[in-house]
């Protein structure tokens, strides 16, 4: 019979004599050799591990409390810190067009551990794109665009934008793309850059020709020209002008060639499809109303647009500017001229013609180049000669000065004497 019990100092078993003794056949009979000499018992800690499961103390389940603190002690595998940087990056909406700027924003987010040191934005410009400026310390170089970003801690985010010009030799419908890096001290990663395709493009300049002045009740024709300068065919090519603010105006658009009116004042030209280097032209007449005032200014605006964008949108447009002059009459004053009545010339005496002016005569050799003759100078016309002397003339015209002079002083004379 066995018996067990636990004290302080640890567990102890007791085996009873009388097991011992005779008893316990099994435990005996384990105890005693061949030769029927007893054996002597080892102690448990020595006795082999094959004895019997009657021996061996069953294994208690364990609680809770001990499998949280097993978890504790487990030994847990160290991650390395180390930064990780995610790419992001985007591009304009839509077709990409010839001749115009655009912007590709892109932006880098620390996802690892570490703060990550030396960053460097690195965009190698496509085909049929031209750096223009980038946002931060950015720089060309070679066919790249280098942005250097410094530092990006753990968990930040670094936004930046780069503006190229698509260059107006790029073919309609090829696609731009290619490929963007990040590089960091220790590591690197790649993107995509963002594939766009590029629009076909056209200019078209309009223009137009009239006169300048329009008279109340007259009608007159302006004739516009609409060239496309390429470089791709413009298809739905329209030129139209707004009505007017007001439901009356003394200048209307009578019609036009092809045209369709809209409203009071309004008039669209449908003039389809224009190949690269070729040009249409329109008429579209105006009207100015009998009440249509002297000096009034007609102002009207006409676009053209397509179903293609322009390259230069600046010479899409052009304005009619008639100036209404006041009624004239129609027919010719000179039908009915007036009778000249000839003048008389007071520096001749009657009868006589007027002299003929001298006419500078051509001199040989090479023609001269013409310039307008220029008038003799008036002079006196002189008194007819009587044959007498000059000198006598003069002699007489003293003595009758004298003669006059001595009369007045005979006169003066008498009436002071006549006064005492």
């Amino acid at each position: 019979m066995i018996h067990s019990f636990r004290r302080s100092t640890g567990a102890v078993t007791l085996v009873s004599a009388l097991a011992v003794a005779g008893l316990a056949p099994g435990l005996c009979a384990s105890a005693r050799a061949a030769d029927g000499q007893p054996v002597p018992v080892q102690p448990r800690w020595q006795q082999p591990k094959d004895r019997p499961k009657s021996l061996v103390r069953p294994a208690r389940p364990a609680t809770p409390a001990k499998v949280r603190k097993k978890k504790r002690r487990a030994v847990r595998p160290v991650e390395a810190r180390r930064p990780e940087i995610r790419l992001d990056m985007g591009g304009p909406e839509g077709p990409l067009v010839p001749g115009r700027t655009y912007e590709w924003p892109y932006s880098l987010t620390n996802l690892g551990t570490k703060k990550a040191e030396e960053v460097v934005f690195v965009a190698p410009v496509p085909y049929d794109l031209e750096f223009v400026s980038g946002q931060g310390n950015c720089s060309m170089q070679g066919p790249k665009v280098l942005c250097s970003v410094g530092s990006l801690g753990e968990g930040r985010t670094y936004s930046g934008v780069i503006t190229t010009k698509v260059v107006e030799s790029a073919k309609p419908a090829s696609t731009v793309q290619g490929k963007v890096t990040v590089e960091w001290s220790g590591g690197s990663t790649s993107g995509a850059f963002p594939a766009h395709s590029v629009s076909p493009a056209s200019d078209l300049v309009v223009t137009a020709n009239g006169p300048a002045q329009l008279q109340a009740g007259q009608q007159i024709t302006y004739t516009f020209t609409v060239e496309n300068r390429g470089p791709s065919p413009a298809t739905g090519v329209t030129v139209s002008t707004p009505a007017a603010s007001t439901t009356q105006t003394t200048v209307q658009i009578v019609g036009g060639q092809g045209c369709t009116a809209q409203g009071d004042q309004g008039v669209t030209c449908q003039l389809g499809t224009l190949e690269a280097q070729q040009s249409k032209t329109f008429q579209v007449v105006f009207k100015a109303t009998p009440k249509a005032s002297a000096g009034l200014i007609y102002v009207k605006r006409f676009e053209v647009v397509s179903g293609v964008p322009d390259l230069n949108p600046d010479d899409n447009h052009t304005v009619v500017r008639p100036t209404v002059i006041r009624y004239l009459p129609t027919r010719d004053r000179e039908e009915f001229p007036r009778p000249v009545r000839p003048r008389p010339m007071p520096h001749l005496p009657e009868g006589e013609a007027p002299r003929p002016r001298p006419v500078a005569e051509a001199p040989e050799g090479p023609a001269a180049p013409v310039t307008a003759p220029v008038p003799a100078p008036r002079t006196a016309v002189e008194l007819p000669d009587s044959g007498g002397d000059v000198r006598s003339r003069v002699d007489l015209a003293l003595a009758l000065l004298g003669t006059g002079l001595i009369l007045v002083g005979i006169g003066a004379r008498r009436r002071r004497a006549g006064s005492r």
